[in-house]
Parts: structure tokens; C-alpha cells; sequence
């Protein structure tokens, strides 16, 4: 299965038609102003809505069943030793400097606030 990033609608480009690109502006406002963040899915262009604070995110399209990417928009991956929770500031680190025998760092992805 592959991921698709999902596009935000502050991004979505105008349709050149006056009508449609009213119709989105007006449902961007209703969507900013609750507390939700709107989204089109990557592969089917349908729109994903999710909660800015407290819900999980979801992990797959409700419509193509294709799995979200969602890294770099709600997420961010890190490394991280497994042993001591140790997060090296070098993205290439490999090992843990802190361990001897080398423990290998691991990928996590965590929730970016706001």
C-alpha cells in the first residue's frame, strides 16, 4: 500500500471559475474558524477534516483506503535511542554515542502541536 500526502486547503490552487473559488473561500473560513484543519487526500482529491487539538488523525482515506502521509504537516519523523530516549541533534546518526556495545537508533513519528 502507499502513502499520499494529503494537500491542506490553504494550499489548494484557484479553479479560475468565480463560482467554485467562492464556494472553496467560503468553506475555508468555516473550517478555520472552527477547530478543525481541512485537507484533500492525496490520491482521490477528497477532503479529509480533522480536529487541530485532542483527536487521533487518521491513518487511511475513508474513500480510496490509501494510507496518509502525514510528515511534515501534523508530524515530524525524529531518531531516538531506544534505551535512554537519547535524540542525537545529526538526522544521519546511526548508533547511540552514549552505549557501549552500539545500540542502533530507531524512527518515531510525533505530533507536531498547533
Amino acid at each position: 500500500m502507499s502513502k499520499f500526502k494529503p494537500i491542506p486547503f490553504s494550499e489548494i490552487p484557484a479553479a479560475g471559475d468565480p463560482l467554485i473559488d467562492g464556494i472553496n473561500l467560503v468553506f475555508r473560513v468555516i473550517v478555520s474558524i472552527s477547530d478543525k484543519d481541512g485537507f484533500i487526500c492525496g490520491n482521490c482529491k477528497k477532503q479529509i477534516i480533522v480536529d487541530k487539538k485532542g483527536s487521533p488523525r487518521p491513518l487511511v482515506c475513508s474513500y480510496c483506503e490509501q494510507q496518509i502521509d502525514w510528515v511534515g504537516l501534523k508530524t515530524r519523523l525524529i531518531k531516538l535511542c531506544p534505551t535512554c530516549g537519547f535524540i542525537p541533534l545529526d538526522f544521519n546518526s546511526v548508533v547511540c554515542e552514549y552505549h557501549f556495545p552500539a545500540v542502533k537508533l530507531e524512527h518515531k513519528e510525533i505530533d507536531v502541536n498547533g
